[in-house]
């Protein structure tokens, strides 16, 4: 029986994400999160109970962007998870799913994957084995981040309105520029060299390079190009020294 109200929630998960406007946000990506959430957990030895809980919360973690037509790029990044636990918790009420663990650890998981009230909820709602099934979530979403499929939603949103185009070149910043590519799990960080392999030879494809020079400069692009090849050789570099340790 518990099963099948799993099941029943990741059905109606599903069904909300197809739904979805924001087409970076879409079922498409939570489909990839839902496959690196398995990846890792499998790697990592997650036992069955905690497996679904966090399957589960990938089904449901960006269903909060499907509560309207035009999801802010700016305060989606803040209420998304919140409102994607409440819609959670809110479903679970409506199909009479009282007292299931799973569930509630799914719930609780989203809610301190929060973007600024993540931390305090984490120290109040998670203990220390539950917070490693959040870090799991969290690159599990990260790694979707540097997904050639994603940036080529993004390349195409970006000729639609000088909003999307400066949205594209900000992603574009943070991603290569910050600590974004810095994984909470040591088994998650050889799928980012992985990613970053396959993202560097798609740029560098003669038309994708092309259509980047004449968007945003030679010199923005080949920038680009050298800070990819920088954090490549940083992560594999990490990656020896992990497998050595």
């Amino acid at each position: 029986m518990k099963e099948n109200n799993i099941q029943k929630l990741t059905l109606k998960a599903q069904e909300l994400m197809h739904s979805s406007s924001d087409p970076i946000h879409d079922i498409r990506h939570v489909e990839r999160v839902v496959t690196n959430v398995q990846k890792l957990s499998k790697e990592l030895r997650v036992h069955t109970r905690e497996r679904q809980a966090l399957e589960l919360s990938a089904w449901w973690h960006d269903v909060g962007r499907t509560v309207t037509q035009k999801p802010s790029f700016v305060w989606m990044l803040f209420l998304d998870d919140i409102i994607s636990a409440f819609a959670l918790l809110l479903y679970t009420l409506r199909y009479g799913i009282l007292f299931n663990g799973v569930v509630s650890i799914a719930i609780r998981i989203i809610l301190c994957k929060s973007l600024g009230t993540g931390a305090l909820l984490t120290r109040i709602l998670l203990r220390k084995k539950t917070r490693t099934l959040l870090n799991i979530l969290k690159d599990a979403d990260s790694l979707d981040v540097l997904h050639v499929e994603r940036f080529e939603t993004m390349r195409y949103l970006s000729q639609t309105s000088f909003k999307n185009e400066w949205a594209f070149r900000l992603l574009i910043w943070l991603n290569f520029h910050t600590s974004v590519l810095t994984m909470k799990t040591k088994v998650a960080q050889k799928y980012v060299e992985e990613i970053l392999e396959e993202l560097i030879d798609w740029v560098q494809q003669h038309e994708i390079y092309l259509w980047h020079v004449k968007q945003f400069g030679e010199e923005w692009v080949e920038k680009t190009i050298k800070n990819l090849m920088r954090l490549l050789d940083e992560i594999h570099l990490s990656n020896i020294q992990y497998k050595w340790s």
